[in-house]
């Protein structure tokens, strides 16, 4: 059970980020966008995107997490 917890404390980090990415931008210009879609039989693929303004290119090499998570069956949580 504390490895579903700890994925779904993860969903909401990212769900969280992106909505305070976005909160410079208009109300009727925020998007958030959250696409699941498996990735072979045990593992699944889960991407965050919104319509904030993004990193600032010099400050991309300070950032921590940006990569591929997967969950894999038995509930293993692997990041790369």
């Amino acid at each position: 059970m504390g490895r579903r917890v700890q994925l779904q404390e993860v969903i909401l980090n990212l769900v969280q980020n992106a909505i305070d990415a976005m909160d410079s931008n208009n109300v009727d210009r925020r998007t958030l966008k959250v696409r699941t879609k498996p990735d072979g039989a045990k593992a699944i693929i889960m991407e965050v995107e919104d319509s904030g303004p993004g990193i600032e290119a010099e400050r991309l090499g300070g950032v921590r997490g940006l990569g591929h998570l997967a969950l894999l069956a038995g509930g293993e949580i692997l990041v790369d």
